[in-house]
């Protein structure tokens, strides 16, 4: 069954995932005016740290298809209440191929680093299909004027 999960900066994305909302956080956490959010996506073929030998590992190959979404960030979103829906970003580098900052809502499948604006709104990555491998997922909050 599908679940809404708040994550941290950095998250490793498994088949545990599958169906799953991962929550980044609402626009203005502790009261930081947060514009945009830049989300690096690497797939299982790049090296990873791993905590339990605190070294590098190279996992297995991601076969996943994960989109980014928003919903308002007002209170009664986090409590269930207000759904999620797709939502456009910026592709600097998107599933392997070198973006040009248009707006899009492409599905990702691979290595992917991308710009969400996120005035107002409350970020999240929906794992449509996660079925093997992994992917570490690299939030950072962008504070200040908006990105659009």
């Amino acid at each position: 069954m599908a679940a809404n999960t708040n994550i941290g900066r950095v998250y490793q994305i498994t088949t545990a995932d599958h169906t799953n909302t991962l929550i980044l956080g609402d626009a203005s956490p502790a009261g930081e005016n947060v514009s945009a959010w830049a989300i690096e996506i690497v797939a299982g073929d790049a090296a990873v740290p791993t905590v339990e030998n605190s070294g590098w590992a190279a996992p297995a190959a991601v076969t996943m298809s994960v989109t980014i979404v928003a919903r308002s960030s007002h209170p009664d979103a986090t409590r269930g209440l207000i759904p999620f829906y797709g939502t456009l970003y910026r592709k600097l580098f998107l599933n392997g191929v070198i973006g040009d900052g248009t707006l899009v809502a492409t599905a990702i499948t691979t290595t992917s680093m991308i710009i969400v604006p996120a005035d107002g709104l409350s970020i999240a990555i929906l794992c449509g299909s996660v079925t093997g491998g992994n992917a570490m997922v690299y939030a950072t909050p962008l504070i200040g004027p908006s990105v659009i």
